[in-house]
């Protein structure tokens, strides 16, 4: 759903705290070098990428085109490379993935194509909540993992949060020599021994309320002091002792390297995730992991009720989230709008005006486009191979450049649905 004139205007005044690597990433890589800290696996790691065609795999972008996909992960498998990873297929099935992968010689360890994450010509949907934000990925958020992990390492230890994290390094791929410095690199990991879904699932439901009411809480604490948004439970386990993992710290664009041009607003920061959009994402995406929605009477959509016997887990959450301030006019805001004797406040109803129509022309363009590729779709399935292919990567890159525009202009408009409420009423009508 797109921002509304009211919801645009509201969020110039909305607080925004970037967060940012001061140190290049070239540094970090240096720092973090596999070869300084594992020397003696350099070898095995060589000799395990040494084929050309795995190599290449690791030095280009994570395809997300189905047919790269299966050559990929044959060749991988045929060198004797375990998957770790899987995503849905045309078939509606789930498939073998190479997002992360391992191999019988370095048992400890899981390698994870890094390089750049997506094509510079597509755009991927990140994760979303109620709010209609969305996170999107930048190019080297791979090679983020390694400055996200010590992030949030640091906000657990401040907040006296055990966890555990699996060390990382960055990796050189065998073959490529680029210009660009933080192109030749990956990340790998250490294995570390976690629950699987099911069983931390399990786990959770077996608490006694204080106990599930505290897990939800030191989950919520991290990922609102550190910006990690990504939390499923893909991501979010317990170890055999109770204590919180992460396994992937790929921070989803909230995290980048502070630039040095004051020109605008979007070099200076990078226009990555701020702090407070990327908690309340993340918040809600662990929230719906316990969540199971009720369905819907007389058009209205009911909410959603926990599963049975995470009641606990979900109620802490829910009250995180309704005692979240995020949403709120920054009182900085007030103040300047004030001083400016309304001034400001009337040139953001102007570009918040301009704002609303040009996300209104977005959107028909693209839904106009999407008609106009469905109508001629079966049509396409009588071309050559070839051509048919020619045909939908000319339509996805047309439709990935409004999809970058649209998100561009309401990256930062969350949709205001929750008004101020007294906490003893029920947290499922707010969230």
């Amino acid at each position: 759903m797109l921002g509304s004139f009211h919801e645009i205007f509201h969020s110039y005044y909305l607080p925004r705290t970037y967060c940012f690597i001061e140190d290049p990433l070239e540094d970090w890589i240096e720092n973090y070098s596999f070869e300084r800290h594992h020397p003696e696996l350099v070898a095995p790691l060589t000799e395990v990428l040494l084929k050309a065609k795995v190599s290449s795999i690791f030095n280009e972008p994570i395809s997300y085109d189905a047919d790269k996909i299966l050559r990929n992960t044959h060749e991988l498998q045929q060198n004797n490379f375990k998957l770790l990873g899987s995503r849905p297929a045309i078939s509606g099935f789930s498939q073998p993935y190479y997002s992360a992968v391992e191999h019988p010689k370095l048992p400890d360890w899981v390698l994870k194509p890094s390089g750049e994450r997506i094509p510079r010509s597509t755009f991927i949907y990140g994760p979303k909540n109620p709010l209609s934000e969305m996170a999107y990925f930048n190019p080297n958020d791979g090679l983020y993992r390694i400055p996200m992990r010590e992030r949030i390492q640091r906000i657990a230890d401040e907040e006296n949060i055990p966890l555990v994290l699996p060390k990382k390094f960055y990796a050189k791929i065998p073959f490529s020599n680029r210009e660009n410095k933080r192109e030749n690199y990956f990340v790998i990991a250490e294995k570390i021994s976690i629950l699987a879904i099911e069983e931390t699932f399990q786990r959770i439901k077996a608490m006694d309320s204080g106990k599930q009411s505290l897990i939800a809480y030191q989950m919520g604490q991290i990922i609102r002091k550190s910006g990690f948004l990504d939390a499923t439970l893909n991501n979010i386990r317990l170890t055999q002792e109770g204590k919180i993992a992460i396994i992937d710290t790929e921070p989803a664009g909230f995290l980048r390297e502070r630039t040095l041009s004051w020109s605008f607003p979007w070099t200076r920061y990078g226009y990555h995730g701020t702090l407070e959009k990327s908690a309340r994402i993340g918040l809600h995406i662990l929230r719906a992991e316990f969540c199971i929605k009720k369905g819907s009477a007389l058009g209205k959509e009911e909410p959603e009720i926990a599963i049975q016997g995470f009641e606990s887990f979900k109620e802490m959450l829910d009250l995180m989230i309704l005692e979240d301030r995020s949403l709120d006019i920054s009182f900085n805001q007030k103040v300047i709008s004030v001083l400016s004797l309304g001034v400001i406040p009337l040139l953001r109803a102007i570009q918040a005006i301009f704002t609303s129509l040009i996300l209104d022309y977005l959107r028909t363009l693209i839904d106009t486009t999407k008609d106009k590729y469905l109508k001629k779709s079966h049509y396409h399935r009588t071309l050559p191979y070839a051509e048919k292919k020619a045909k939908e990567l000319q339509y996805r890159k047309k439709m990935n450049l409004w999809m970058r525009m649209l998100h561009f202009l309401q990256s930062e408009t969350p949709k205001i649905k929750r008004k101020k409420v007294e906490l003893e009423e029920p947290f499922g009508a707010y969230c």
